[in-house]
């Protein structure tokens, strides 16, 4: 759904929701296998065991293992104004994961993972946050640009490995970047920029159970505060 009032041309709403159900989930995980065949004692043709039971051989082929469901809603709220000979624009879009169901093997139960992190090395889907939003508002006047805008990621639930399931929470994450360009009236738009991303140098939010950092690499950015200067020009 998309609203654009008659009475206020500079505002525009729009949602849309999304439910998107798929089976038969193709996948290829040795460790998917080795886990059920040991605890539910399946998949006995794709792991061969030697006379002591040790692990020989996996055969870890793409099989159809599982149904995944996924809803939603995507929003996107924007507003245009012009106040003291400057042109104003406000936007806030947002991203609502509602549900994320994961059932991997038809013999086990699915489970709501929105808002949760499950390292890809676990066999999970990695950070699912629930909620994603960035705001910002961007200002011009003549040859003069800026903008400056908000990123946040929702907090998640993550269990930590060998721990009988014990939960922590990873922290919401909070990001601002400010940009500002300036473009000439000489050599057809000549335009300078300056800007920073993660203005106010703002850490990933530390995960217990991520194998390889200590961060999810995937959602978040390890770089911190980045300064950046760019020349462009249209022809």
């Amino acid at each position: 759904m998309v609203w654009s009032p008659s009475f206020d041309p500079g505002l525009l709403f729009s949602i849309d929701y999304f439910k998107i159900i798929q089976t038969n989930v193709v996948d290829a995980s040795a460790q998917f296998i080795v886990n059920q065949n040991a605890y539910h004692g399946l998949y006995d043709d794709r792991v061969e065991r030697d006379n002591n039971g040790n692990i020989a051989k996996v055969l870890a082929t793409f099989i159809n293992i599982g149904e995944r469901e996924v809803s939603g809603l995507d929003m996107t709220l924007k507003y245009q104004w012009q106040q003291l000979n400057s042109n104003f624009i406000a936007t806030l879009n947002a991203s609502h994961l509602r549900t994320f169901y994961d059932q991997i093997d038809p013999s086990t139960a699915s489970s709501n993972l929105a808002g949760t992190f499950i390292d890809s090395a676990s066999e999970g889907n990695g950070a699912l946050p629930a909620l994603k939003l960035n705001s910002g508002i961007h200002w011009s006047q003549g040859n003069i640009e800026a903008s400056y805008t908000i990123n946040y990621i929702s907090s998640l639930e993550e269990v930590i490995p060998l721990t009988n399931n014990a939960m922590r929470r990873i922290h919401s994450w909070i990001t601002h970047d400010i940009q500002v360009s300036y473009i000439t009236q000489y050599l057809n738009g000549f335009r300078f920029t300056l800007g920073a991303d993660n203005l106010w140098d703002q850490a990933p939010p530390y995960a217990a159970s991520s194998l390889n950092d200590n961060f999810d690499a995937r959602t978040y950015d390890l770089k911190g505060r980045f300064w950046y200067a760019r020349v462009s020009q249209t022809f």
